[in-house]
């Protein structure tokens, strides 16, 4: 079902990670009348073009605001401009600055769901003396960002749960967050999923080839760290992954394994030179950045899909290795008992490994036993639609039809 119906016109403001537009899609499919209010920012790479084949069935849906997630242009925007930008909507869900902006026009958010470690906008507000106007902008837009946020209704994010900074962040704004998540990726079935893309053909004729592919398109982030994220979900610790494959290759009884990666991320050069150095280059595989609905056929392709291995939890790199049904390779912190207390659900089927020894001991492990590896990677797709997807916006969905006090406790 396409058109909302007599349902409470719905808001889904911002599209960081295509987070938003995957959650408007959802809601439509299951009644309710949403729309995407794009921030005039948004990444290039994020736009919905790049997450559907079919995008003039949901342009109707969607707008451009006249707003920017950006602290700069918002300390100069008027009230009276704000809540016309935002208004002809019953209900409201925001992530980025959207919180800063109802503050500011006297609005509430009816759900706000952070993107950023830290929550955006609060996690990077510390006074620099050799930079005091920046500084006041960052304290102005705090101060606003945490208003509104204390104001919401709903707060919906797993960070507070499995990360030590952000859930002190919480506990001094006094917020309970529902442990939950947002859907990322729409994985109902659309025109074009199942006809070929010829400018993948060069990548594809490749992998038929292979006799084991091990895809990994996180950015490549793991030498020329920000300031202050080195351990956290920024740092991805891709060499952990490379010098684990490196290992592999010297115990496989294979004979053409592949490593894909992504060329994109400050240390692709890094990589590269990490990879020539331990004498992998003709193993590895690297693509260009390009649209997700692109990339996710190229997954299709992938024995195993990895993410990263410093934070101790997946990103949205392993959401998209889950929606497509295959075991995930990735450093986990939480056990699965502490995972089901927090969320009421089991974890999937994660490869767990920290260190290049534990990344070759699993990849030696599917290759032993990979009929039972796939069956269990399978069993990821159904997880991912319950507890990430569809089932994700159900929840969603009462929420809008019966208040804040339809959320999970």
């Amino acid at each position: 079902m396409i058109d909302g119906g007599s349902s409470p016109r719905v808001a889904c403001i911002g599209n960081m990670n295509n987070n938003y537009f995957a959650l408007m899609r959802y809601l439509r499919v299951l009644g309710v009348d949403a729309y995407l209010l794009m921030f005039r920012n948004e990444h290039d790479i994020f736009l919905p073009e790049n997450d559907t084949w079919e995008i003039d069935k949901w342009k109707p849906y969607i707008k451009t605001l006249d707003l920017y997630n950006n602290i700069y242009y918002w300390a100069k925007e008027k009230r009276a401009r704000i809540r016309e930008e935002f208004s002809g909507y019953d209900f409201y869900i925001g992530c980025g600055l959207a919180p800063a902006y109802f503050a500011r026009a006297g609005m509430k958010l009816d759900i706000f769901t952070p993107y950023s470690y830290g929550i955006e906008f609060i996690n990077d507000s510390d006074f620099d003396l050799k930079h005091p106007r920046d500084s006041l902008y960052k304290r102005y837009a705090r101060f606003y960002q945490e208003k509104g946020i204390k104001k919401a209704g709903v707060v919906i994010t797993l960070q507070q749960y499995f990360f030590p900074d952000h859930r002190n962040i919480f506990k001094r704004l006094k917020i309970h967050s529902v442990p939950s998540t947002i859907p990322m990726i729409y994985t109902l079935p659309e025109a074009g999923d199942s006809s070929p893309v010829e400018d993948l053909r060069e990548y594809i004729d490749i992998f038929r080839e292979k006799d084991m592919i091990v895809m990994s398109q996180s950015r490549q982030l793991w030498k020329n760290l920000p300031p202050g994220i080195k351990g956290v979900m920024s740092d991805k610790k891709n060499d952990v992954l490379i010098e684990g494959f490196a290992r592999y290759l010297k115990s496989t009884a294979l004979k053409k394994p592949l490593l894909v990666l992504l060329g994109y991320g400050p240390d692709v050069e890094n990589s590269k030179l990490l990879i020539s150095r331990l004498g992998i280059t003709d193993h590895v595989l690297w693509l260009p950045r390009m649209p997700r609905k692109n990339l996710m056929k190229v997954l299709e392709y992938a024995d195993i899909g990895a993410d990263q291995f410093a934070s101790g939890f997946w990103g949205g790199t392993g959401r998209e290795i889950l929606s497509r049904g295959k075991p995930l390779l990735n450093y986990i912190k939480t056990s699965d008992g502490e995972y089901r207390r927090i969320t009421g659900h089991d974890m999937p089927f994660v490869l767990k490994a920290r260190t290049p020894e534990e990344v070759c001991a699993r990849l030696l492990d599917f290759e032993r036993n990979r009929d039972d590896y796939v069956r269990a990677g399978k069993k990821n797709k159904e997880w991912f639609d319950k507890n990430c997807g569809i089932g994700i916006a159900e929840m969603y969905k009462r929420i809008i039809e019966n208040g804040p006090s339809a959320a999970p406790v």
